[in-house]
């Protein structure tokens, strides 16, 4: 046997399918706990896999890297991407499995976010950096840890509409984990992080509000074109964005606590014209209000 054929049959033998790992069910997304997590050999797949580091250490080999690994990082592998697992002492781990309709429908949406590139392992290092993966701090981990409890229970208990909630719990935990990165990220800018923060602290108290652009520019010190700048660039999304993302995901927590109605939710987050809000919310979730909020009920 040739090397060719060789290295085809080891590859072969260490595919994971999708069409197995998700056989017997129509759900989007598979958690599998592994506490503690052995040794793995190179192995690839043909779904997405996000991985999130609840403790223990060890050594993850992926793109020709080798990253060390902890409590609290997390990561993406795509599909048809190789990685491996050694060294573990005392690992334990949780592994997303997300299917590949998810990631066709809402993967255009989510890889415009920076902080895709950081968790999928794609950003370029700086040269001479060391090799590392995006980390959670333990109270961020804990948030991650319940909305997958979450996609959990309704995976268990298949209520009417269990699929589509647990796609709006996938989602819900993309952004939170972009949001904590952009955070950390921020906060290693020493000299940039301290007007953020400001302004970032602000936006979380006053969304609902009708906010000038030139009250931002004030308390960040700057002029609006330098303003603008620094924010796309330390956040990846312009002011505005970031402030209707910030309605949406209060919308979010006003439908699923179910005494609400649509119209309330969108008053609430500062937006008064429903068929607006309407439009807004699917494009950010991929899911109605009315559709959210009934899933959420159910």
């Amino acid at each position: 046997m040739n090397k060719r054929n060789i290295i085809a049959n080891t590859m072969a033998s260490t595919k994971w399918l999708e069409e197995i790992s998700f056989r017997g069910t129509e759900a989007p997304v598979i958690v599998n706990r592994a506490d503690p997590q052995c040794d793995i050999v190179k192995h690839i797949h043909d779904f997405t896999e996000l991985i999130l580091i609840l403790d223990g250490a060890g050594i993850h080999d992926f793109r020709g890297e080798r990253y060390k690994i902890k409590a609290g990082d997390c990561f993406l592998v795509e599909p048809g991407m190789q990685h491996s697992y050694s060294s573990c002492n005392n690992l334990g781990l949780v592994n997303v499995l997300i299917r590949s309709s998810f990631i066709e429908q809402f993967g255009p949406v989510l890889k415009e976010n920076p902080s895709y590139s950081s968790l999928s392992g794609k950003k370029i290092k700086a040269k001479g950096a060391l090799s590392q993966r995006p980390s959670l701090s333990q109270e961020e981990l804990d948030a991650c840890m319940r909305i997958i409890d979450e996609i959990e229970r309704e995976r268990r208990e298949m209520k009417s509409g269990h699929t589509t909630m647990m796609t709006g719990l996938l989602l819900e935990i993309f952004i939170m984990i972009f949001r904590f990165i952009q955070k950390e990220e921020v906060l290693k800018d020493d000299r940039r992080s301290p007007w953020l923060s400001k302004v970032l602290d602000y936006l979380e108290t006053h969304f609902a509000e009708e906010i000038p652009m030139s009250h931002l520019q004030k308390i960040a010190g700057m002029s609006e074109r330098s303003f603008q700048r620094h924010f796309l660039e330390m956040t990846g999304l312009t002011p505005l964005r970031y402030i209707l993302r910030l309605r949406i995901a209060h919308a979010c927590r006003l439908l699923r606590e179910g005494d609400k109605s649509v119209y309330e939710a969108a008053s609430l987050c500062g937006i008064e014209n429903c068929s607006y809000f309407c439009r807004l919310f699917k494009s950010i979730t991929g899911h109605s209000p009315k559709k959210y909020a009934k899933l959420s009920i159910d």
